[in-house]
């Protein structure tokens, strides 16, 4: 019997990296301190709707967005948990995730994390793998679909 092998998709987000933030404090209140400790200038926008055909409803998550015109980087701050579903199940520790499209260099991710681990109201800052992501092509269609709307 011949054997059954698992081939790895390419990379479909080469220009994407995910990190995760553990914390208690509120969304708007985690938008506020971002803005202030990196510079940002993060807005809400309306809540993200996430398809799961596993449970086959759609779940909302909050998100937040900027988009860095001398660095070219697009950033989103989007809740991970929900009371019906975490977005990111191989990561469910996380209150939050970071996607920061664009190519940072490699100097400005760890100053983004160093920077978010330093303050108190942040118990984790990490880079996530997206290689452990199973539904990362499913989100960031929704992602995609969903920033369309407002540009």
């Amino acid at each position: 019997m011949a054997k059954k092998k698992l081939i790895s998709e390419p990379d479909s987000y080469p220009d994407l990296n995910v990190m995760g933030l553990s914390t208690q404090i509120k969304d708007y209140r985690l938008a506020f301190l971002m803005n202030n400790l990196l510079g940002f200038n993060l807005k809400k926008l309306d809540d993200l709707p996430v398809f799961f055909t596993r449970i086959n409803a759609v779940v909302y998550y909050p998100i937040f967005t900027f988009y860095d015109v001398e660095q070219r980087l697009y950033y989103c701050l989007i809740g991970n948990n929900n009371k019906q579903q975490p977005m990111i199940h191989s990561i469910k520790h996380a209150d939050y995730l970071i996607f920061i499209k664009g190519y940072p260099e490699q100097t400005k991710m760890e100053e983004l994390t160093s920077n978010l681990r330093a303050h108190n109201e942040i118990q984790l800052a990490f880079n996530a793998e997206k290689e452990k992501i199973k539904n990362l092509e499913d989100i960031m269609t929704d992602l995609e679909l969903h920033l369309a709307n407002f540009e």
